[in-house]
């Protein structure tokens, strides 16, 4: 796209300029959790999501984590724990993908789903403990669900 030789058209197509053809299409991260052969993965697609728009976006919703006090403080390290664990799970999500590889060494994919099967476990510890925002564990139960599925290689 960067040499001119294709355009974008409705935000998603990729299209040859020389023969009009669709070659590609972008893939939105929305899409790929609805077809994800996961059915947790919407759901906590959908939570990330706006759990982490209202940091990114401009939401009345998030201005507690800037707030010291009366005072506005934009590296206040608040939620610092939720990041933690998110990020966690996007990790241990990650590595899970990396061994199924088949090239993998035997005794390097051994050692790594042995790592992802003790992270994941401490983690599901983790989210067992915590609560949605109205009081349910329905979403922390929904990334357990997601876990419960890594390290099956």
């Amino acid at each position: 796209m960067h040499s001119g030789e294709f355009t974008l058209k409705k935000q998603r197509l990729i299209i040859d300029n020389v023969t009009g053809e669709v070659i590609g299409e972008k893939l939105s991260a929305y899409r790929m959790a609805k077809n994800s052969s996961h059915p947790e993965d919407l759901g906590i697609y959908n939570f990330l999501y706006r759990y982490l728009s209202e940091f990114t976006h401009p939401d009345i919703m998030g201005l507690e984590a800037y707030l010291d006090g009366d005072r506005f403080n934009a590296s206040r390290p608040f939620k610092v724990h939720h990041t933690t664990i998110y990020g966690l799970f996007s990790v241990l999500l990650l590595l899970d993908i990396l061994s199924s590889l088949r090239t993998l060494r035997p005794r390097f994919k051994q050692d790594l789903v042995r790592f992802i099967r003790s992270a994941v476990r401490t983690l599901q510890g983790v989210l067992q403990h915590m609560r949605s925002s109205d009081g349910s564990s329905a979403v922390p139960q929904l990334f357990v669900a997601r876990l419960r599925r890594c390290g099956k290689f």
